[in-house]
């Protein structure tokens, strides 16, 4: 595993790739992390031939087993396409249902992969900083996030029906109505002159009832 200097070419061009299609900054921690121990994060390696007579192309090392599948078939990967960064991502999505799916790797199964995790944020962390240091996916999510609390702080409406449902209650339904008329007065007129006056009058009708 490198360590203290840039980024290769392959992992770079991986990351930019990678987080392109709109996976999260974890997701492509641990797919780099595999691909650094399946491989040594380097897009033209070939296997040696496994037990079975089968090998492992490319980046993230994709078995030649599944070359006969027709999904494979369908989308041109074998042997001289894993040895793309591009289709080798894609087949490595489809292999792991989106990414959810770890266990093709045998690197993860028996764990060997968390010892590049660290090398792998650091990977991640120095691209976003190359790209002007932001996350566009996260920013767009953490955008989102603080607009809608801010609505929420904004919208007085759920407490406004929390506080009149056990009013309704207690000074029934005639009395409420006048104390909305009040309500929406005030929110009309505010604090003026006007406002206060019908406000009061708002107030000795609902007494009288």
């Amino acid at each position: 595993m490198r360590s203290g200097c840039e980024m290769t070419p392959d992992v770079k061009e991986f990351l930019t790739l990678f987080l392109g299609t709109g996976y999260d900054d974890a997701t492509a921690v641990r797919a780099l992390a595999i691909g650094y121990a399946e491989s040594g994060a380097r897009a033209t390696i070939v296997s040696r031939p496994n037990t079975n007579g089968t090998r492992d192309y490319g980046f993230l090392q994709i078995n030649s087993v599944h070359f006969s599948e027709q999904k494979f078939r369908e989308q041109g990967w074998n042997a001289q396409t894993m040895l793309k960064l591009g289709p080798n991502i894609d087949a490595g999505r489809y292999l792991s249902d989106g990414w959810k799916n770890w266990r093709p790797w045998s690197t993860f199964n028996s764990g060997s992969y968390s010892k590049h995790v660290a090398q792998a944020k650091r990977d991640v962390a120095e691209w976003h900083s190359e790209k002007g240091g932001t996350n566009p996916v996260s920013a767009i999510g953490a955008v989102a996030g603080n607009a809608a609390g801010a609505l929420g702080k904004l919208n007085p409406l759920p407490a406004l029906i929390g506080w009149l449902n056990p009013l309704a209650a207690t000074i029934g339904i005639a009395t409420l109505g006048m104390v909305l008329l009040g309500v929406g007065v005030w929110l009309v007129v505010g604090s003026t002159t006007a406002g206060q006056t019908v406000l009061k009058g708002a107030a000795k009708a609902a007494k009288a009832v």
